[in-house]
């Protein structure tokens, strides 16, 4: 390679970072993204459920509004629009119980299965007992 060929590939690496650049501050000048950038954001999904294998409902809110959509593979149908946002506060989702807490429940439940058993057999053992005496005095 001739040293003019290495000259012009780094002339042509330096014309594309400085494209990318200047990209990058028009991209930061636009209003529209620096909006989104900042973390305004007026598209929030609301709540989602699957109908079936191929077919999901969804509520979409923007701009305190909300939009009842089904998505599918053959398009999208609004089901309703402009619904009233409600409140999370109004009726929280309900809290699922930890895996720590289901396995303790378990646990406790296995303690009194065992408790149980232990008292039958001690019952059992105390029948077998006034047998055996009955029979000896007989």
């Amino acid at each position: 390679m001739a040293i003019i060929d290495i000259v012009r590939i780094i002339f042509a690496l330096i014309a594309v970072l400085g494209m990318i650049g200047a990209c990058a501050v028009m991209v930061r000048r636009l209003p529209v993204m620096n909006r989104v950038m900042s973390g305004e954001r007026r598209l929030q999904l609301v709540e989602t459920l699957g109908l079936d294998a191929k077919r999901r409902l969804v509520i979409v809110r923007c701009d305190d509004a909300e939009h009842l959509i089904v998505l599918g593979p053959a398009g999208e149908t609004v089901i309703a629009r402009d619904l009233d946002a409600v409140q999370d506060q109004q009726n929280p989702a309900p809290v699922k119980p930890s895996f720590a807490s289901l396995l303790s429940t378990k646990t406790q439940a296995q303690k009194t299965q065992a408790q149980k058993t232990q008292a039958q057999k001690t019952q059992l053992e105390k029948k077998q007992a006034d047998t055996n005496s009955d029979r000896q005095a007989a």
